[in-house]
Formats: structure tokens, sequence, C-alpha cells
């Protein structure tokens, strides 16, 4: 079900959902996504908000505010990003959110020795709304799918 704005313009549930999830990883963002409870010397804590929580959670933040943003370029400025040789604006998104989604869940499993904050939990619900709308944006936009060979069977 599509819901016309003022200009026009359809919305598709699946931009609307993405644009949800970006908001959602930009909000988990600020929020701790390590924590370390010290109680042997002084009692006190150490947590990493999702921008210093490493590497990967930093990719994963920027990767999904990026495919935010082209859904919001799509909405607002009914623009389209072009086509990457053979990877279209929906594929994209796809694989920008999916590596997006495996930084996330990689951070979550190496969190060792802090334990993991809400932020990390919010910011795998963002990334894995955001990778799952952009995969329903690609199955209903028919963009076609490269193939790494001609059409019919691979080679044997």
């Amino acid at each position: 079900m599509c819901v016309p704005p003022t200009s026009g313009r359809r919305l598709a549930p699946a931009d609307l959902a993405i644009l949800a999830g970006a908001a959602l990883m930009l909000a988990a963002s600020f929020l701790p996504w390590l924590t370390l409870e010290r109680v042997l010397l002084y009692h006190g804590s150490v947590r990493h908000r999702g921008w210093s929580a490493g590497l990967l959670a930093v990719l994963a933040i920027l990767l999904v505010l990026a495919v935010g943003g082209l859904a919001a370029a799509r909405l607002l400025a009914a623009a389209e990003a072009p086509a990457l040789g053979p990877v279209g604006p929906a594929l994209l998104a796809v694989l920008l959110s999916g590596v997006a989604l495996l930084f996330v869940l990689l951070r979550l499993v190496t969190v060792t020795p802090y334990d993991p904050g809400i932020g990390i939990f919010l910011g795998l619900a963002g990334t894995a709304l955001v990778t799952g709308a952009s995969v329903a944006r690609l199955l209903a936009s028919g963009e076609q799918v490269p193939r790494p060979w001609p059409a019919g069977d691979p080679p044997a």
C-alpha cells in the first residue's frame, strides 16, 4: 500500500522502512554499544558509544546512513542513484546494508572483555530493518541482478 505525499510522488513502504531503520541506527550510534563494569580497584564503568566502539561499528553506521541517504534522495528529490556498471541502485542498497549487518554481527560477537550495551542491539535491529527493506525494494523494483555467466547453466 502506497501513500501519496503532497508532491504527487508515491511513497513505497520499503523506502519508509529504510528511513526508519537508518534513523534507528543513527539514534543507536549515540547509545552505549560496549560496557565494562569494574569493581575490583574502583567502582566505575567504561562505556563505548557506537562511534567509539571500533572500526566495524563505525563502518556499519556509515553504510546504513548511506543507504538511508539514498532512500531519502529517492523520496525527497525524486533522484535515483546511477547504476555502477552492472550494479543498479537497489542492488547497491542491498549490498551496502548486508555488509553493514555483517559488521554489526561481527562487532556483537567480538565484544570481549566488554558486555554488549543497548546500543548494539538497537543498531542490529536498525541494520536488519534496512537490509530487509532493501531486499524488498530490490524484489519490487524488477532490477536485474548481474550473473557471473551468461543465461543458462553455470559452466561445469
